[in-house]
């Protein structure tokens, strides 16, 4: 028997090329290339180098810190009881006098105290201390021929020389 050898098939059509799709498909191999995960996160690795290393230091030695602002000692008004009014006798709508406690609860002695009350637009002083050392309590009325409904409410101001702004405190105040 005569043996035959095989012969590789003969091939009628041209070589195939590899399917080359994506964004891969026109890169040639080169012996400089980055491996793919540096390509693909090496900006958050850029990113977090510059992080530890200029701005974690830089603001534990504090350069990024403003500095403090200075705060000062200062008084600090508050109505403690009123403001209490006194009716004219026989009249339930004309204020003869308005008075309030005031109490300076404050680290620092309160100097030029103004107290004043406020009824729709119109405004008026009460007299009393012009100073009030811290935890002192005064007191502050005024005399008035002014009329009022039920409905008006009396707004207290309180400011001095040496408050904090906004130099009004207790807001508005109601009393019977």
């Amino acid at each position: 028997m005569v043996s035959v050898a095989k012969q590789p098939p003969t091939r009628n059509r041209p070589d195939r090329d590899p399917m080359n799709v994506g964004l891969n498909r026109s890169r040639k191999k080169s012996p400089l290339s980055l491996p793919p995960f540096i390509e693909e996160y090496g900006g958050w690795f850029a990113a977090a180098v510059v992080i530890v290393l200029f701005l974690v230091p830089f603001k534990m030695l504090g350069c990024f810190d403003s500095p403090a602002p200075q705060t000062q000692s200062t008084a600090v008004l508050r109505v403690t009881s009123g403001p209490l009014k006194t009716w004219t006798e026989g009249s339930s709508t004309e204020l003869q006098s308005v008075s309030l406690e005031v109490e300076n609860r404050g680290p620092q002695a309160a100097q030029a105290v103004a107290v004043s009350i406020q009824v729709r637009s119109t405004l008026f002083s009460l007299s009393g201390p012009q100073s009030l050392q811290p935890g002192q309590r005064a007191f502050y009325n005024g005399n008035t021929k002014l009329n009022v409904t039920s409905e008006d409410v009396l707004g207290v101001q309180l400011s001095c020389a040496n408050c904090p702004a906004p130099s009004s405190a207790a807001g508005a105040a109601s009393g019977q």
